[in-house]
């Protein structure tokens, strides 16, 4: 069932002279409605496009990615739980870094029933592979579970390794790939297996790198209504960088604001 929330467009052409509230409007914030807004470029349809990268992002309004207990999950609110599983709808497959899968308790990604179906429709398969970046091969056990997509390790690390050769024993596929230039390969090899629509979850070092890299074409942020205080991640940590982005959609929920950012490279 949709959830019922408070959803509407605001006026991005507002000005501080000029001031105007959000027009919000009472309806379903429903797989289908973000669909409209959250659809990738159509380039991206194609098995030959270059890979779009998305990546989503939770923070509170004084810029936490985490709550104290280091998790995303103590402070997001139940829109954005609608809106995380429908980016994970769209995507071909899902990037995590190695140690958010450990904090949040990652596995093998399985969507609902109804998400199932619509992708069927949509020519993709159930459930989109997980793709988990690490360096070390220091990834849990028990990745991979029954009736959800594959689990993918990329590494710098040899695939004949120990920890490789028992990774690869229970079911998880190890990608070995240049270790100096793992991201950018990993996107070409994305792009090898026709995975054109990317969807990343983190964590702030991942996407500090990845911004840094120039990878990201788009960054999804939800602003929940809280202030935690005290010395949390931001988004995007680990290197300098200076990024510009130009805003695409953005939309408020139940007082939870979601943004669409759009690269603006030159």
């Amino acid at each position: 069932m949709p959830y019922e929330a408070n959803f509407g467009m605001i006026n991005t052409m507002t000005t501080i002279e000029s001031p105007q509230r959000d027009q919000r409007t009472t309806g379903p914030l429903s797989p289908e409605s973000l669909a409209g807004v959250y659809g990738y470029p159509p380039s991206t349809g194609s098995p030959e496009a270059r890979p779009w990268l998305r990546t989503n992002f939770v923070s509170t309004l004084d810029g936490a990615a985490q709550g104290p207990d280091g998790r995303t999950g103590t402070i997001n609110t139940e829109a954005d739980h609608v809106v995380f599983d429908a980016l994970r709808e769209l995507a071909d497959a899902v990037i995590v870094g190695a140690n958010t899968v450990r904090e949040e308790g990652y596995r093998a990604l399985r969507l609902e029933d109804a998400a199932v179906q619509r992708r069927k429709g949509a020519g993709l398969p159930a459930h989109p592979p997980l793709i988990v970046v690490s360096d070390s091969l220091e990834v849990p056990d028990g990745l991979p579970i029954e009736g959800a997509g594959p689990v993918l390790v990329v590494t710098g690390q040899p695939v004949d390794s120990v920890r490789a050769t028992e990774l690869t024993s229970q079911g998880v596929e190890v990608v070995s790939l240049t270790a100096d230039n793992l991201l950018s390969e990993l996107l070409d090899e994305c792009a090898r297996r026709g995975w054109t629509k990317l969807l990343s979850e983190g964590g702030p070092h991942l996407h500090g790198a990845m911004v840094a890299a120039g990878l990201v074409d788009e960054l999804c942020l939800t602003v929940t209504p809280v202030v935690i205080g005290g010395e949390r991640l931001r988004i995007a940590a680990g290197v300098e960088m200076a990024a510009a982005f130009t805003i695409g959609d953005c939309f408020v929920a139940d007082d939870t604001v979601f943004l669409r950012m759009v690269s603006r490279q030159d």
